[in-house]
Order: C-alpha cells, then sequence, then structure tokens
C-alpha cells in the first residue's frame, strides 16, 4: 500500500491561504486579497508539475511559483524576501498540519492484514519528517520515500518504483492513495492501481483521460478503502 501524504493522510486546509496573508503582510502587500493570490499561486505550482522542469526541490518550487504569482501583479521580489517567504510557509505548515481523523487507521487497517506500508510524497524533507514523527505516522510506514531526498517527484514513475523496489512487490500488487492528480497519472504510469479521496471536494479536475488521471477508485475519505483493500490482501493470500 503506498499513501500520499499531504491531503490524503495530513491536514493542510486552509494553511497556505494563511501562509499567503502573513507573506504579504511581511511584504507590505495586504492590500491584496490573499485568497486570489493563493488561487494565482496555485495555478504557478501546477505550470511547473511539467516533466521538462526536471525534479526540483519543494521550496525551490515554491519560491518560482510565487516569483512568477507576485510578477502578474506587477510586483518584484529579490531573494532574500523569497527565501523569508518560506521561512513563514514552512512555520505555518509546521504548526498546524494535523492528520486526518482515519490518517492513522487506515494504515494501521492495512498491517493488520499483513500488507507493506510506503509514504510517496512530493515534500520538503526536512519538514515532513517532523510532522511524520509528531503525528506517530512514521511508525505506520515500512518505507518513506520523499521527493527531495531521492531527486524524482510525482508524476514521474521512477519515484513509485522506488517505493515498490523499497516494498518488495510488484505494480500489479499495490495501491496508491492520493488526493491529487499526481498520484494518479504516476501511479497509472508505474502500473499501479490508484485510489483517489476527495474529503469534499469535486473530482472534476482529475478526470483528465488524456493525462492517464482517472483513478481506479473514488472515495470521500479513507474508510471506505478499506473493503478493497481487505479484497487486495485476499487476492495476494490466493496468488502465494
Amino acid at each position: 500500500m503506498l499513501f500520499d501524504a499531504f491531503g490524503t493522510l495530513l491536514d493542510t486546509r486552509g494553511l497556505h491561504v494563511r501562509a499567503t496573508e502573513l507573506i504579504l503582510a511581511d511584504l507590505g502587500l495586504d492590500h491584496l486579497d490573499a485568497s486570489e493570490v493563493h488561487d494565482r499561486w496555485d495555478e504557478e505550482l501546477l505550470a511547473l508539475e511539467k516533466p521538462e522542469n526536471g525534479p526540483l526541490p519543494t521550496w525551490d518550487v515554491f519560491k518560482l511559483s510565487l516569483k512568477a504569482c507576485l510578477a502578474s501583479y506587477g510586483v518584484s521580489v529579490g531573494s532574500a524576501e523569497l527565501d523569508r517567504a518560506i521561512e513563514v510557509m514552512e512555520e505555518v505548515f509546521r504548526s498546524g498540519t494535523k492528520p486526518f481523523e482515519d490518517a492513522l487507521e487506515l494504515p494501521a487497517f492495512c498491517r493488520e492484514l499483513g500488507l507493506r506500508t510506503a509514504l510517496v510524497s512530493n515534500a520538503d524533507a526536512r519538514l515532513l519528517r517532523h510532522i511524520l514523527s509528531e503525528t506517530g505516522l512514521d511508525s505506520l510506514m515500512d518505507v518513506i520515500i520523499i521527493s527531495d531526498e531521492v531527486g524524482a517527484a510525482k508524476p514521474d514513475e521512477r519515484i513509485f518504483c522506488l517505493a515498490l523496489e523499497a516494498l518488495g512487490v510488484r505494480p500489479h500488487e499495490a495501491l496508491m492513495v492520493g488526493d491529487w492528480r499526481v498520484d494518479v497519472i504516476g501511479a497509472r504510469r508505474a502500473g499501479l492501481k490508484s485510489a483517489l479521496v476527495l474529503r469534499g471536494r469535486e473530482p472534476t479536475f482529475l478526470l483528465d483521460v488524456a493525462e492517464g488521471a482517472v483513478p481506479d477508485l473514488i472515495v470521500d475519505g479513507l474508510r471506505e478503502l478499506k473493503g478493497p483493500i481487505a479484497s487486495l490482501a485476499l487476492g495476494e493470500g490466493e496468488g502465494r
């Protein structure tokens, strides 16, 4: 079993908007609408998902996208201001990220069934490892693969292959559980099935057949995956 971190196991709702508010205040730009700036920043982040951009470190992606976002408002920022913005973001996410109520339950359920678990995340390693330790999620993962540590990021299939190799399983024996299109697209490229966790969102932005972003399962929360995962475990047992 492979799990995404932020948005799937870890609740970060509202944190990016809050960080945006604080960053704009730091820059003397608090007259701008933080929600609007956040949405435009997100658009720039998505634009950097393209494979030709290579496996950029997480905070570099956030810096480049913030710089492009603010440039669209006619604002130029330097490296020191971008560094400060990342400090603000890291502190907001470090102090505000919490596990979803079902986040510990499903990985524990998987391990009770004899399934090995892996975390596969595009993230800053220092921040994520701190959060995993604080929440206890690290103790429920047999393998932790973080983009900034391995030099590959979702949807690059290499990051999924590294997880499969570390788990000692074949692609058809694994399921990737995530909340975003890179989880679905990357899983498909690596030969895995995928489950999309909505948590109240609409899935329409993910249903892109051309990009392979069509999950095998769509659920609102992690508990809905217990049945399919139990079937997966049973199937593996019969295969042995």
